[in-house]
């Protein structure tokens, strides 16, 4: 029930991966990858809170965990799912960036941002 939000023709991870490319904003990061822990799916949970690990610098990559619980999606309505995939996926990016700047690294975290939420409308008026 989750994964089509993401993935998928219309799926926001697909819409992402055309829409945004993290090199126009700075050297320093080519990927932020969203892990969302759905639970119940897996043996695994993801963390209670958002959690940022470590920057990789021979990847130039951060990775963010979510957990998605139940309540906080399935039992919704599809706008409010949507909502659920749009902010959790905001609050992702700006984490890694507040994280990232601790470690001076040269990024446009403004334009970054701006990007991203037009890449998040997009993605809410394909899925209509």
């Amino acid at each position: 029930m989750f994964s089509p939000y993401l993935w998928k023709e219309k799926g926001l991870g697909t819409l992402l991966d055309k829409c945004l490319d993290l090199r126009e904003y700075g050297n320093d990061l080519s990927l932020i990858q969203i892990r969302y822990y759905v639970v119940g799916k897996f043996e695994v949970n993801g963390p209670v809170e958002p959690k940022v690990g470590n920057y990789s610098k021979i990847d130039k990559s951060i990775v963010i965990s979510i957990t998605v619980n139940p309540d906080d999606f399935h039992n919704q309505s599809e706008e409010t799912r949507e909502e659920f995939v749009a902010k959790k996926t905001v609050l992702a990016v700006e984490l890694a960036l507040q994280k990232l700047e601790k470690v001076k690294l040269v990024i446009d975290r403004k334009s970054l941002l701006l990007r991203l939420m037009k890449c998040l409308e997009l993605w809410k008026e394909s899925r209509t």
